[in-house]
């Protein structure tokens, strides 16, 4: 599976449930908890090393302690 695939199933799901942690998400699409870590670290950056108008995808609601 891609970095594009595993991103559009993350954002979709957002979309679809609401609020998650990446823990959630990577139960929900039975993916690697590094590579959901790793798109949801990217769509909650600007690209503004690519000096591109395009918002955030994501936003942080809250953070949780995994013990």
């Amino acid at each position: 599976m891609t970095y594009g695939d595993i991103t559009d199933r993350v954002l979709q799901l957002l979309k679809d449930l609401g609020p998650m942690t990446a823990l959630e998400i990577s139960v929900e699409l039975g993916v690697d908890i590094n590579n959901v870590s790793m798109v949801v670290f990217r769509c909650r950056q600007n690209n503004s090393k690519k000096r591109s108008k395009q918002p955030k995808r994501v936003y942080v609601h809250s953070y949780t302690r995994t013990v």
